[in-house]
């Protein structure tokens, strides 16, 4: 068995253990999480953060990475509601909210709304390091739409 495939399992059995108490989602579990995410499990991540939502709602970081597990598993939807919710709580990641949101409009189409996201985003975040690459994305999607300069 490879070192990683065991180091998720352990994880795995870790976090049903650490997500047990109405706590925020703390970096740490994040981590782990990650690891599912890295092993495309997009539905071993997604039950392990709604069951830490379940427990702790406010945990913007918790619904941020249900709302990327989401777009993974293509329930645009539902990923499009927690990262409104990570916008509704506010604070320190609401930013990558409106970065994943830009993207999820974009995969689903939606240019006008991906515009609008990934705008939002520079607004909050105008030294961000992909700064270069979401001005690129936002000048594509103008002219995809038809609508090249604002």
């Amino acid at each position: 068995m490879s070192s990683l495939k065991l180091r998720a399992e352990n994880m795995q059995f870790y976090l049903s253990r650490r997500i047990s108490s109405p706590t925020q989602l703390i970096a740490e579990e994040v981590a782990e999480i990650t690891v599912l995410m890295q092993m495309k499990k997009f539905a071993e991540a997604e039950a392990e953060l709604h069951r830490a939502i379940e427990l702790s709602d406010n945990s913007s970081l918790a619904h941020l990475y249900r709302g990327r597990v989401l777009v993974s598993l293509q329930k645009y939807g539902e990923a499009e509601k927690e990262l409104q919710r990570v916008i509704s709580l506010g604070g320190v990641h609401m930013q990558m909210a409106y970065r994943y949101l830009g993207a999820l409009f974009n995969e689903i189409g939606d240019k006008p709304r991906a515009i609008e996201s990934l705008e939002k985003y520079l607004t909050l975040l105008p030294k961000a390091k992909d700064t270069d690459e979401v001005r690129e994305i936002i000048k594509q999607l103008r002219s995809e739409s038809g609508n090249p300069e604002k």
